[in-house]
Formats: C-alpha cells, sequence, structure tokens
C-alpha cells in the first residue's frame, strides 16, 4: 500500500511539473503578440465596474434597428474581439509583423496571416500615437470556413485614454457576411457607443 501510495504521489509530481511548464510557455507565447485578450479583459472589468449604458445600430441586409440598452454582459458582448487573440499555441509564426509611422505622431503595426488559405484572423491592426502604448483603434479581419458555411467580418474597437491614463472602449463596429451552403448570403453590420 505505501508502495502505490508513493507511486501515486511521485506521478502527481510529474503531472504538476508538466503543468506548471505549460503554463509558463503559454505566458512566454502571450508576448509574442499584441495582448488583445488582456486588453480586453481589461475593458470588460471597467465596462463592468462602470455599467453604462449602449446605443447599438444593427442592420441585416436591408432591415435596420437601433436601441439603447443597460446592464449589459460585457464578457459576452465582447466576445468576438477577445477570442481574436493571436497568442495562442497553434498560431504561432502564422503572422508576419510590420511596423511603420503613419502621420502626425501615430503608429501603426500590423499582424498579417502568411498561410496559402488563412482562416481566423487574417489581419489585425494596431493604431496608437507613437509617445504611448495606449491603442486608439484596432482592426480584425476574420474569415471563417468549412464546407457548409462561411463568413467575413472587419471589426473595429475605438479606444480613447481617460483621465488616469487608461484606455477605454467607446465604440465598436462589426460589419461582414455570412453565407450558408445552399442558402442566399446575408450581409450585417453593428455600430454600438458606449455612454459613459
Amino acid at each position: 500500500m505505501a508502495r502505490r501510495t508513493f507511486f501515486f504521489s511521485m506521478l502527481l509530481m510529474m503531472v504538476s511539473g508538466c503543468l506548471t511548464q505549460t503554463s509558463e510557455n503559454q505566458r512566454d507565447v502571450v508576448k509574442k503578440y499584441f495582448d488583445l485578450e488582456g486588453l480586453v479583459e481589461d475593458q470588460i472589468s471597467i465596462l463592468d465596474s462602470l455599467n453604462p449604458d449602449i446605443v447599438k445600430k444593427a442592420e441585416i441586409d436591408d432591415a435596420s434597428e437601433q436601441k439603447e440598452l443597460g446592464n449589459i454582459d460585457w464578457e459576452k458582448e465582447l466576445k468576438l474581439f477577445r477570442n481574436a487573440d493571436l497568442n495562442k499555441p497553434k498560431l504561432l509564426d502564422l503572422y508576419e509583423v510590420k511596423t511603420s509611422d503613419v502621420e502626425n505622431q501615430k503608429k501603426y503595426t500590423e499582424y498579417k496571416n502568411i498561410s496559402e488559405d488563412p482562416d481566423g484572423v487574417v489581419s489585425l491592426k494596431i493604431f496608437g500615437k507613437r509617445n504611448t502604448e495606449l491603442p486608439s483603434r484596432i482592426e480584425i479581419d476574420f474569415i471563417e470556413k468549412n464546407t457548409l458555411y462561411f463568413s467575413r467580418r472587419h471589426m473595429i474597437l475605438y479606444l480613447e485614454g481617460d483621465q488616469d491614463g487608461q484606455a477605454r472602449i467607446t465604440r465598436y463596429t462589426i460589419q461582414g457576411i455570412e453565407k450558408i451552403l445552399l442558402g442566399d448570403s446575408i450581409r450585417f453590420a453593428l455600430d454600438a457607443s458606449i455612454a459613459y
């Protein structure tokens, strides 16, 4: 019995050592590309604490609707942006990084998928001012496809610095098209403004 307990204890220590190493490796992965997931998580915390209303305008094909909403589930609301994070082990080395100065003290970084037939995030563009690390706009082009379904989305997060120098989402847009096999294409757009 003592032998079995010793063996089980050793097995647990080896497994926990592997898990620790994996989580340390995942932390290293986070540093490779822009930490979009971390930014969105920070924004969710801010939005949950402030609980602002949101004005949404949605369009599907020719129909449109606008509503002001409160008590938003920000985790659910910003899920598409959070899921567009590039810092996943399977995405390592799939993106080429280009950085340049644009105009009037602005900087621009693009992460572009270099695979022949990209699926998922095709490009992630970060715009900001040269003298700060805070982004002012994040643009994401996303393709999702399989034999039955195709979707293309262009998503933009707009951010501004608050009085404490922290970035805050002020608006976001999602535009795209979806097509299901043997069905018509559906064009959609969402424009959401946050009322702090």
